[in-house]
């Protein structure tokens, strides 16, 4: 009987050791940590602009006039410059998008994925593309941060079970 005992808690510990399974954490996001701030890329179509930027672009970029971009591009491992006219007309406005970065003043739980110096933050798990629902925190050069996160773990021991001795 002592031995019986004795293998089941021996393979339920040898269990526990190479059958624990942990799910994703998920992270308490704060806007605010330290002097760290959270921050968003926002992107803001023409339509969308005041009418003090309206006026400044238009000041540059004449109606029916030609612009010449030069793009570098990569044909057969090699770079090119290519050189193209773009008339300045309602579908060149249209394309203009200003980006900038914005302060994020909720707080929220997610997901956290670390790339270089910086620490991303999106409510919904990570694919291989970052889109506009990412957040970020941007770390200095030995900056820490601290975020309080929930983590599940499923082993043998989280399955109950009885032993009845008669």
């Amino acid at each position: 009987m002592k031995t019986k005992f004795l293998l089941i808690f021996l393979l339920g510990f040898a269990g526990m050791i190479f059958g624990q399974e942990n799910s994703s954490r998920i992270y308490f996001i704060v806007s605010k940590k330290e002097e760290l701030n959270l921050k968003q890329k926002n992107s803001l179509k023409y339509d969308k602009w005041s009418t003090k930027q309206l006026d400044s672009v238009k000041d540059v970029y004449k109606n029916n006039k030609t612009v010449k971009a030069t793009e570098q591009i990569t044909v057969n491992g090699e770079k090119q410059n290519v050189t193209r006219d773009i008339i300045v007309d309602d579908n060149f406005f249209k394309m203009l998008v200003i980006k900038k970065e914005i302060n994020v003043d909720s707080d929220f739980w997610g997901y956290v994925k670390f790339v270089d110096d910086k620490v991303y933050v999106s409510r919904k798990r990570f694919n291989e593309v970052l889109g506009d629902d990412v957040y970020y925190y941007k770390l200095k050069n030995g900056d820490k941060i601290r975020l309080p996160f929930i983590d599940g773990t499923v082993s043998v021991f989280t399955i109950p079970f009885k032993y009845r001795f008669k």
